[in-house]
């Protein structure tokens, strides 16, 4: 999994709840900007949507290193469907260490 920065950005965004228009309005770039840049980690995360992509993302983040640059500026919203989704996975983490 080779995301780059910005590819990693507009994915920490997008798993708060950010539409592709605020995305692009916070980076300074267009919403078809934000759209390719999606398209073209969709393929990387093997992932068909942005939940997907996210839920992959931590996994490898999880088993993998974290890069020290990454870090979304925006919290997560507290009861959001991604998050409630990676609280199940992380269970399932934890319980797979023990």
């Amino acid at each position: 999994m080779n995301l780059t920065p910005r590819e990693q950005q507009i994915l920490a965004l997008l798993s708060t709840g950010k539409t592709y228009k605020e995305v692009g309005t916070y980076l300074g770039i267009t919403v078809n900007t934000v759209r390719t840049r999606v398209r073209a980690f969709y393929p990387k995360l093997n992932a068909h949507s942005v939940a997907e992509a996210v839920m992959n993302y931590e996994r490898a983040r999880y088993e993998l290193p974290i890069p020290h640059h990454w870090s979304p500026r925006f919290p997560r919203k507290k009861n959001s469907r991604i998050n409630q989704t990676l609280k199940v996975f992380q269970k399932d983490f934890d319980g797979q260490k023990k």
